[in-house]
């Protein structure tokens, strides 16, 4: 793994804020008020310190964990509102517009037809990249079930009650919300399928000229013959396209 082994600051990031958001939407668990927010520091600890036990996917997806964590307590809390200004939902919205435009720029060309040469094909899958699409799709899994308790808690509601929480919701921000996450997640399988398509139709004669270029190549034609290339290059095709053909699998609820 590219990180250090998680230690105690992990488990209470995943916990409380991951973990625990998804238990609520999905009514796993209670609403409980954790002692020390999993983004504040103890004392002694720095910034540094309180980063080095997260995945850079991780880092980069714990802001909106932790806006959809206070949504989440906004609608179940509604004593102990978290936001009341409309901005803070209209900043999740965008965050997610923006997650949605840098994977469309992921995608790899069309029917799997680039103009590189084999042995200059991008690297066609790394840990990375899985750790990425499925936090990703966590993420828009939960942001999914957020809409549907916005729905039913805050803009439904029935009795005649008015949740506290609508007044701050921006005009039409669940269909508008559930739209745009419709297509972010859209977004991602069409990286998946992209390098699905390059993998099968340049998979093992990229992997093959990359085994076989330049100086090293050319001296591990001593320990590696030509059939032992072609036979890992399959087994690298294959191990991909089943980590890729898995994102597929998930759904969005």
């Amino acid at each position: 793994m590219p990180n250090p082994i998680p230690e105690a600051l992990w488990i209470r990031e995943t916990c409380i804020t991951r973990e625990h958001t998804s238990q609520r939407l999905y009514n796993e668990a209670p609403y409980y008020q954790a002692q020390l927010h999993p983004y504040e520091r103890e004392p002694g600890e720095t910034h540094n310190q309180a980063q080095d036990y997260l995945t850079r996917v991780e880092q980069r997806m714990g802001r909106y964990w932790r806006l959809l964590a206070a949504f989440v307590s906004d609608i179940q809390v509604p004593d102990k509102p978290t936001f009341k200004d409309t901005c803070d939902y209209l900043k999740f919205f965008h965050l997610l517009g923006q997650l949605r435009k840098a994977l469309e720029k992921l995608r790899m060309p069309g029917n799997g037809n680039t103009t590189l040469k084999p042995e200059d094909e991008p690297t066609m899958f790394h840990e990375n990249m899985l750790m990425a699409c499925f936090q990703q799709l966590e993420l828009l899994r939960a942001t999914n079930k957020f809409v549907e308790q916005l729905k039913e808690h805050v803009i439904k509601v029935k009795g005649g009650k008015t949740h506290p929480l609508k007044k701050s919701l921006p005009s039409k921000y669940d269909t508008h919300l559930l739209q745009e996450t419709q297509v972010c997640y859209q977004a991602v399988r069409d990286v998946a399928q992209s390098y699905i398509d390059l993998i099968l139709k340049r998979g093992t004669e990229a992997i093959k000229a990359q085994v076989r270029w330049g100086p090293t190549g050319e001296a591990m034609k001593m320990i590696m013959t030509d059939e032992d290339v072609e036979y890992y290059a399959q087994e690298y095709v294959e191990s991909a396209l089943e980590a890729w053909r898995g994102v597929l699998k998930v759904k969005l609820k």
